[in-house]
């Protein structure tokens, strides 16, 4: 999950696991053909942004290259608001960069949007619903082949120091969030 991360972090643990999940992808596929097999990417680092995790980030797609006939799917966490404080800020080739750069197909593995302010970050409810039609919109015009939305309840995330906390698309008690009918796909082809 997210291995540009590492990329960023280690190159040299970067290149010893583009090793080893090279070959770990061929022992799979040597035993099941039909099984897809990929790696996942932070998409706000790979653009160059996500100023709200504390570093600088240069754009770094060239390491797609390095998965080349090893990869069925790219995968990508998308969260926007690491780099916007609104869904209307977020630039219209935000989500087709993704598609653009590989001829693979893409699935989204983690996304979301606070349901409350953190940080600078606009966050509601309203917002949220915003952010999720936003997402669905993209899903119906780029070759988007799954969407999952990151948490399904309210929780102290470990991560994120409270960025992550109200991303879900219910609070706690499993009341739905507005944003739950718009996750659900109502109106949308291809629900989250």
């Amino acid at each position: 999950v997210e291995v540009n991360r590492l990329y960023e972090k280690s190159p040299k643990g970067f290149e010893a696991f583009v090793k080893t999940y090279g070959e770990a992808y061929d022992a799979i596929k040597k035993e099941s053909p039909s099984t897809k097999i990929f790696s996942i990417f932070q998409l706000d680092y790979m653009r160059g942004n996500a100023k709200r995790s504390g570093k600088i980030h240069e754009p770094h797609w060239e390491i797609l290259k390095e998965f080349e006939g090893k990869m069925d799917v790219v995968g990508f966490t998308v969260y926007p608001f690491l780099e916007y404080d609104m869904p209307e800020q977020i630039p219209e080739d935000y989500f087709t960069e993704m598609a653009a750069r590989t001829n693979l197909p893409v699935i989204i593995t983690e996304t979301g949007w606070p349901s409350e302010a953190f940080a600078g970050i606009e966050g509601s409810e309203a917002v949220q619903r915003e952010y999720a039609q936003l997402l669905l919109e993209a899903a119906e015009t780029i070759p988007l082949n799954g969407v999952i939305w990151s948490f399904s309840h309210d929780a102290t995330m470990p991560v994120g120091e409270g960025l992550f906390d109200h991303v879900s698309l219910k609070q706690n008690n499993g009341t739905a969030k507005e944003a739950w009918n718009e996750a659900q796909g109502k109106g949308h082809k291809k629900p989250i």
